[in-house]
Order: structure tokens, then C-alpha cells, then sequence
């Protein structure tokens, strides 16, 4: 069959309600389906799905979820990661069998295969991402096996940077905020993200770490990825809260650092870099982060939004060997990062050039709120150039 019958066939198949012999018509296709024409139905996230969901056990003796299982475990292994990425969230909507064909998808990948899969499926884009899966999804005993697997595996895994970074009044003015609108990204705030830590390593997806909880079936995670996309931040990992995380400084940072031990947890053989703000529990995050992760935890920068806390200057550096840096804006950041070996010159530069592109696309409240803004960006750029 060519190709592109095949696919309007698939699609025909999976539209509505499947009888037992289309489920099966669909198994025949599956089992001599080309890599090609697998790999294609891997870019449709919902057709990936609807196909899943399609397959059922009707009768008794009529297995087909259990063909189906078996046919996902000889054949995606063959594929890309990236490829192999789109079947693990849709198999969560199966149950159990779903389950099992997610551990042996995932037992089945080794050495750097089963990193570049990780990272794919967090790539994906929707609240379906690594850590829902494994931590939210997969059973106890189920999660212990993956975890074990990815701890082995990454032995061989050469290390590279993540940098992990809160919403509200880190990346864009919020809750907390007395200069900028509410909504407007911080200068330099992309530039800074994009760079830190990369002269250690290849470039990594930046990973949200929020408190706003997920929503029912991921809706409100799923907005503020959309949120993200539009002011510039394309295919990001978001770990969301709970609700009861957003009652007081010391249950955000509870919450938080949960979500942190996933990632830690996840990528056994990376560094992470944290970016948060003094308002929401980032600072006592921070302390506990390097209290427990040590080695883990290369530095974490902390953006000043609360009047009251005005003591902790741009730039003080609140921890023994200077890793808790509280910053004004993201040049300061750059600066603290380029002394910490986290940047290049090269990338101060960049964040210089950004930030100040940035800010004049600002429209602020006041004329005295757009002025202050702007002496502190351009003090900052003297500081690192003088």
C-alpha cells in the first residue's frame, strides 16, 4: 500500500467508534508498517492517541490491547527517540497495559538513546511530560524500575546543565512587581536562560518550575505553556503545583522542591542551575537545594521584587561560597554568572544586547516607572563595562 493510502486509511480508521475488524485492520497495518510511515504517525500527537484509545478488548479471547502491547514492544525500540517519544503519553490513557508497555519501551532504550528519549518526550509540549509520566502516572513499583534503569544508564551519560526557572516575577512581572507591568518580560530574561551554563555543555530546553497548579487534565499547565510560547519560550518542560502549595512561602517552596528532587531524580548525571525571585519561597528553595543536592545545585539566582527585602543588594552573594546570587536584573545576573564560570563574555554581551532591545518594547505605567527601569538596566551594563 503507498504511503499516502496508508495513512488516509489510518486516519479513516481511528475518526470514530472501531468495530473488532477495523481494530484489527489496524493491527495488521501496525505490524507491517514501514519505520517511515510509524515515524509519521509519531508527529500527529493525536493520531498517535486516538490510535492507542482505538484498540480494545471487546470480547473475552480477543486480546487486541494485549497485540497491541506486544507489537509495541518489538517495534518502537527500532525507531528514533524522538519518534518513540509520542507513544509513551499515548499509552497512559490504557491502564495498566498502558503501563507496562511505557516500562518496556523505556527499559528497552540504553546509553544515550535513552537520554535523547527523556529529553524528547518533555520536547512534546503538553503536561504529558517526563515527570507526569514516571512520578504521576507509572505505579510504585513500576516507577522504582525506571528509576532504577535511568540511574544505571546514565554512568556513560556526559554532563550537561539545566537550567530550572520560576514564572511569576522571575521571568515576567506579576504578583509582585513595583516597577514593570504586570505580563512584560524581563529584559534579558530569554537571553540569560538560553546561555547559562551552556559553556559547560550542550544547549538543554529550559524547564519551568511553577506553583500554579496543573488544572484537571493539565488545563492550566497547558495555558501557561501556551503563555510561554507566545512571549518567546518554545518547547518548555513545566512542572506544575498543587493547590494547597500555594498557601504561604513555606508550602511553595515544599512543593517546588518536590518537583526539583523529579528532576534530579530524572537526570542523575546533570548539573542545575535555578532561577527564582524573593516573593514566593525561592530563597528558602535555594537553601535546601544546595543543603540536599551539593553537587547537584551549581548556583541559584534570585531576582528582588519585594520592597522590604531591599537589604539584599543586586549582586550580594548569601551563601558560603557565593552560589545564592540576588540580582536586579539580568545583567546583573550575567555579570554574577560570567564570575561563577557560567558565562562567557560573549554571553553577557548577548544578554546585554537583548535586554536592551527588549526594554525599549516595553510600554509602562508611568514615565517614572519606565525612567527607573531604565537607570537600573543601563547602571548595570556600566558595572560589567566600566
Amino acid at each position: 500500500m503507498a504511503d499516502d493510502d496508508w495513512r488516509a486509511l489510518v486516519r479513516r480508521l481511528v475518526a470514530g467508534f472501531t468495530d473488532t475488524r477495523e481494530e484489527a485492520t489496524l493491527l495488521a497495518m501496525l505490524a507491517d508498517a514501514t519505520n517511515a510511515q510509524l515515524e509519521w504517525l509519531s508527529l500527529d500527537r493525536h493520531l498517535t492517541h486516538d490510535l492507542v484509545t482505538s484498540i480494545e478488548d471487546h470480547i473475552a479471547g480477543d486480546p487486541n490491547r494485549r497485540r497491541l502491547l506486544d507489537w509495541a514492544v518489538g517495534r518502537l525500540p527500532n525507531l528514533e527517540p524522538s519518534a518513540q517519544a509520542a507513544w509513551l503519553p499515548a499509552f497512559t490513557g490504557i491502564g495498566d497495559l498502558g503501563r507496562q508497555a511505557i516500562v518496556a519501551i523505556m527499559q528497552a532504550a540504553t546509553g544515550d538513546g535513552l537520554r535523547r528519549l527523556l529529553d524528547a518526550v518533555d520536547a512534546r509540549g503538553d503536561h504529558k511530560d517526563l515527570a507526569w509520566i514516571v512520578f504521576d502516572h507509572l505505579d510504585d513499583e513500576q516507577r522504582e524500575v525506571v528509576l532504577a534503569h535511568i540511574q544505571e544508564q546514565a554512568a556513560g551519560w556526559v554532563p550537561c546543565v539545566r537550567v530550572i526557572c520560576d514564572v511569576d516575577d522571575t521571568l515576567f512581572a506579576s504578583i509582585n512587581e513595583p516597577v514593570y507591568p504586570g505580563g512584560a518580560m524581563y529584559p534579558g530574561a530569554l537571553a540569560f536562560l538560553a546561555r547559562c551554563g551552556q559553556v559547560h555543555s550542550h544547549s538543554q530546553p529550559i524547564t519551568v518550575l511553577t506553583a500554579r497548579p496543573e488544572g484537571q487534565g493539565g488545563v492550566l499547565e497547558d495555558r501557561l505553556r501556551r503563555e510561554l510560547a507566545a512571549r518567546g519560550v518554545a518547547a518548555a518542560t513545566v512542572l506544575s503545583g498543587r493547590t494547597p502549595w500555594l498557601f504561604g512561602d513555606g508550602a511553595m517552596a515544599a512543593g517546588k522542591g518536590v518537583n526539583l528532587a523529579h528532576m534530579v531524580a530524572l537526570h542523575p548525571a546533570d548539573r542545575f542551575v535555578l532561577v527564582g525571585d524573593s516573593g514566593q519561597g525561592d530563597v528558602t528553595l535555594a537553601r535546601q537545594a544546595l543543603s540536599t543536592w551539593p553537587g547537584c545545585v551549581l548556583a541559584v539566582f534570585i531576582h528582588m521584587v519585594i520592597p522590604s527585602q531591599a537589604t539584599l543588594r543586586s549582586g550580594e552573594l548569601d551563601h558560603p561560597d557565593g552560589r545564592i546570587v540576588f540580582f536586579g536584573t539580568y545583567v546583573e545576573a550575567a555579570r554574577e554568572a560570567l564570575a561563577l564560570g557560567l558565562m562567557s563574555r560573549t554571553d553577557v554581551a548577548a544578554v546585554i544586547a537583548e535586554a536592551r532591545g527588549e526594554l525599549a518594547g516595553i510600554g509602562f505605567h508611568t514615565v517614572g516607572q519606565a525612567g527607573e527601569a531604565r537607570s537600573a538596566l543601563e547602571s548595570a551594563i556600566i558595572s560589567i563595562t566600566a
